[in-house]
């Protein structure tokens, strides 16, 4: 079953004396369920695909359809973008506000000790570290109950350690709870552990794809994972007309 499609999808910016294509006829189908990563270089188009799927921009051409049509989206950016005057508890309530109470608590309450962060319900943003907040960032989408989860990035400004535990977490999500997860990053390792489709975009384009074959979890210094990485790092560096993995 296809959770999105997406076909012809143009994106223009009009800059003074000339204009930016920011996606140039993007198609692609996900399915329902399945985690996908994106990678390229800064300005390739992944932020502005995300954008456009959350509803966030709209694109210049082309169709987004989603299965079921009223799909739920839930995003988490690089930033984790809580709400400084909420605690913890609250940030996550905050998207189930037309829920009965005892929903929201218990719901809450189940997401808060799975991301580990039982004991901090009631902090407040600026008394997290940067781990601890993308983890209310990503309880906060999973309270949110949403179909599809776009991830901008969430792990870039995190420090070499806890971006691999959050690695790990976000895995133990994926298998319990099923969720369709499109995922952004510039780091090639953490495309391949983490998807189990890798999309190159480059100029707007999707220009290479790749199925990774590993089980979870992913061991990142075995000979088969890093033939695999050189093959999309060789996508990645080579002229347009040559990519492919």
């Amino acid at each position: 079953m296809t959770a999105l499609a997406l076909k012809g999808l143009y994106k223009e910016y009009r800059l003074p004396g000339r204009q930016v294509a920011a996606l140039a006829g993007v198609d692609l189908a996900v399915a329902a369920g399945s985690l996908v990563t994106i990678v390229g270089r800064s300005g390739c188009g992944k932020t502005t695909l995300l954008r456009i799927i959350g509803g966030l921009e709209k694109q210049s051409a082309g169709e987004v359809a989603f299965d079921p049509p009223g799909a739920r989206i839930a995003m988490v950016f690089q930033e984790p973008r809580l709400m400084p005057w909420l605690t913890v508890e609250q940030n996550l309530a905050l998207v189930m506000r037309d829920q009965p109470p005892d929903e929201i608590k218990r719901t809450v309450g189940r997401y808060l000790d799975m991301l580990g962060l039982g004991g901090f319900k009631a902090a407040y943003p600026s008394q997290l570290s940067g781990g601890m907040a993308q983890r209310a960032a990503l309880g906060r989408a999973l309270c949110y109950n949403a179909d599809i989860i776009l991830m901008d990035e969430p792990l870039g400004a995190l420090d070499a350690f806890t971006r691999r535990n959050l690695q790990e977490e976000l895995v133990a999500i994926f298998l319990k709870h099923n969720k369709t997860i499109l995922f952004v990053t510039h780091d090639i390792d953490e495309a391949l552990i983490l998807g189990q489709r890798v999309l190159v975009m480059a100029d707007g384009r999707i220009t290479a794809e790749v199925a990774v074959p590993f089980p979870y979890p992913r061991d990142a210094a075995g000979e088969p994972f890093y033939k695999l990485r050189a093959g999309l790092l060789a996508s990645l560096t080579s002229p347009p007309a040559q990519r492919g993995v």
